[in-house]
């Protein structure tokens, strides 16, 4: 009876490559600066949406809510 075995890849071993949580793990950076880029500009522009504002008056920022 032949042998069985299993060809490895460069490593030899595999490290965690099948866990999911190795993979968030890896994609966490990317994910922040993602939200952080995205997300930051569309909450300001909510935040000014609740304020009258005027470029010929810009210190004068009055709350007026929705």
């Amino acid at each position: 009876m032949a042998a069985r075995f299993r060809a490895q890849g460069w490593g030899g071993g595999r490290i965690g490559y099948e866990n999911p949580s190795f993979a968030l793990l890896l994609n966490t950076p990317c994910l922040i600066a993602i939200v952080v880029l995205v997300g930051y500009p569309i909450a300001h522009s909510a935040w000014t949406s609740l304020h009258k504002y005027n470029l010929k008056r810009p210190r004068v920022f009055e709350f007026v809510g929705l």
